[in-house]
């Protein structure tokens, strides 16, 4: 009797580690496949030599509604720009560049920009991204 009741523990332990083990592999065997996940340089740009000091990532929406426009002005820090809605154009030192949804650029600090308008019909949704020394506002 005590035989009997040794195997059948034996054959219960046995048959649960075989599901176990067995229907994970069985799944593994059978699992849809999942979409690859994939990757894409969208833009580089050599940034040059960084100054010793502490840093912070600064990122800003600015949203230009159709036909507004900012005037001349400059940046003190450098930047990548992203435009994620609406056409934006910018003028400067006489060449005009038009981005529109999707576009990347970079911004060198102290460039004169003549002119930033949205000459579309939707709203310019811009995204400023930049490297910034924490002591400066």
């Amino acid at each position: 009797m005590q035989l009997i009741r040794g195997r059948g523990i034996f054959i219960i332990v046995s048959m649960t580690i075989l599901l176990l083990v067995g229907g994970g592999i069985w799944q593994q065997l059978h699992a849809e496949e999942q979409p690859a996940i994939s990757r894409a340089l969208l833009f580089e740009q050599a940034i040059g030599k960084v100054a010793a000091g502490e840093y912070t990532i600064r990122v800003q929406e600015v949203v230009f509604p159709p036909g507004s426009e900012a005037g001349q002005h400059t940046h003190n820090v450098p930047g990548l720009r992203y435009v994620s809605g609406g056409t934006l154009t910018i003028e400067e030192q006489g060449k005009v560049t038009t981005y529109s949804p999707g576009s990347f650029y970079w911004r060198e600090a102290g460039v004169p920009i003549t002119r930033v308008k949205n000459t579309g019909d939707t709203p310019v949704r811009l995204f400023l991204m930049e490297f910034v020394p924490v002591d400066t506002k």
